[in-house]
């Protein structure tokens, strides 16, 4: 069938043989993401359990959203989708909440330094 001169299934046969092996990267992108998050929560588990840390539970469970996060964003632009607003989005969420533990931090310990002997 012809559009104007070109044919219009030869054209969408050459768009979705483009299209077939960036969604097969995508696809190995997020079993080899979600595969390596499970391995890393199952890691930090053991060893925050093991070293008898109180946030046994949470930091697992942080580093697997997050890198399940990457994941997506990655596989999705393999895709071929812009990625640019949510990438700008994680960077700000993620920035303001290393800001806070960090100005936490310093005023948790502003007792203990002002307190030490020189």
């Amino acid at each position: 069938m012809q559009l104007f001169g070109v044919d219009i299934f030869q054209e969408w046969m050459k768009i979705l043989a483009n299209f077939i092996p960036n969604l097969f990267g995508a696809v190995l992108i997020l079993i080899s993401g979600f595969l390596s998050a499970k391995f890393l929560r199952d890691f930090l588990r053991r060893t925050s359990v093991a070293a008898g840390l109180e946030i046994a539970n949470s930091l697992p469970t942080i580093a697997y959203v997050s890198t399940c996060a990457i994941t997506v964003l990655v596989s999705i632009k393999q895709v071929g989708i812009d990625v640019e607003f949510l990438t700008s989005i994680i960077l700000i969420v993620l920035f303001c909440t290393l800001l806070s533990g960090a100005i936490s931090f310093g005023m948790g310990s502003a007792a203990i330094v002002t307190t030490m002997k020189r």
